[in-house]
């Protein structure tokens, strides 16, 4: 094998590897939207959740009440 032959192949090589590595930089570009998207939307969720638990328990505790008695009698 010439220099000139190895050198091309060698040219090829890093090429692919560019190529590669440009495509895990845009995965990774998209994946770090999604987490970002997914990190906004568990906020918001947790955020909802604070507003509504203590009415959500309070109405709850009504319910078992009622429950309890309706099943003692």
């Amino acid at each position: 094998m010439t220099i000139e032959s190895q050198l091309e192949i060698l040219i090829k090589k890093i090429d692919n590897l560019e190529n590669k590595i440009e495509n895990l930089e845009r995965k990774l570009d998209n994946i770090h939207k999604e987490t970002q998207r997914m990190d906004s939307h568990v906020t918001f969720v947790e955020n909802i959740y604070q507003n509504v638990k203590s009415p959500f328990h309070y109405l709850m505790n009504k319910v078992n009440i009622v429950s309890n008695l309706s099943i003692r009698n």
